[in-house]
């Protein structure tokens, strides 16, 4: 099977729906002057998206966590700390699946990559399960859609094209998620604040922040419920070292 083509300047098929955006201030300046409603901040995000979020009764709705019930059994999250999902060596993937899934609006949730080689973050369905997935990592299971660390997307075990950036240690993937009607629901991918418009489509009724690993051990931090601007701003600040 051939390579799935770089995403580069070269001209691309009819229909191509993986499309780069421009830099992060223009599609934020595009996306306002469309009349969507700006994405709500953390501190206003409770009450506004209850209605619109499938939530496990046992974790509290201001808190989204990665959830133990929905992920593969070697997903472990401390009580105190629900955020953060660790995943030991393994002979295939494990999955972390978070605890409350988006129906409909605009939402955006970000995952860092606090430790892990190679890893997959993205979406599941809740028809994805981690005994149906069997082992497999997110993106080549049924139900799933990813992006791996090397840059290919994946949907349903297929890739389908290949990003120019890739991402590791350290690095933030951000999801802004469009919900209308069926048919009309995209996720917008931003790899350490660089955006890719429409990465994904036709995305389902209901779909739920995941990631995975591959063989070795990993960590990853979900953050949701954030306003695109501070989640990417936060994650730069961490990042960048200290002052000396």
């Amino acid at each position: 099977m051939p390579e799935a083509p770089l995403r580069d300047g070269a001209p691309r098929p009819p229909g191509s729906f993986l499309k780069a955006a421009g830099s992060l201030s223009s599609f934020l300046s595009s996306w306002r002057s469309s009349g969507s409603e700006p994405l709500v901040r953390a501190s206003e995000a409770q009450a506004l998206q209850t209605s619109s979020a499938a939530s496990e009764p046992t974790v509290p709705s201001k808190v989204v966590g990665w959830s133990q019930r929905n992920s593969d059994p070697a997903v472990c999250r401390r009580d105190e700390e629900v955020t953060l999902a660790l995943i030991p060596e393994t002979r295939g993937s494990a999955t972390a699946r978070a605890t409350r899934g988006f129906q409909s609006g605009q939402h955006c949730f970000g995952v860092k990559v606090v430790m892990g080689a190679e890893s997959f973050v993205g979406l599941v369905s809740p028809q994805w399960s981690a005994a149906a997935a069997a082992a497999l990592p997110l993106g080549r299971a049924l139900h799933s859609w990813a992006i791996a660390s090397d840059g290919s997307v994946w949907v349903a075990g297929r890739e389908l094209e290949r990003l120019p950036v890739a991402f590791a240690e350290g690095s933030c993937i951000a999801f802004v998620l469009t919900l209308p009607a069926v048919g009309l629901r995209t996720a917008t991918v931003y790899i350490d604040g660089q955006p890719f418009e429409k990465v994904f489509t036709d995305l389902p009724d209901t779909v739920y922040p995941a990631a995975s690993n591959l063989r070795l051990p990993a960590q990853f931090r979900l953050q949701c419920d954030l306003f695109l601007e501070d989640l990417i701003q936060s994650n730069a600040v961490e990042a960048s070292p200290p002052a000396e």
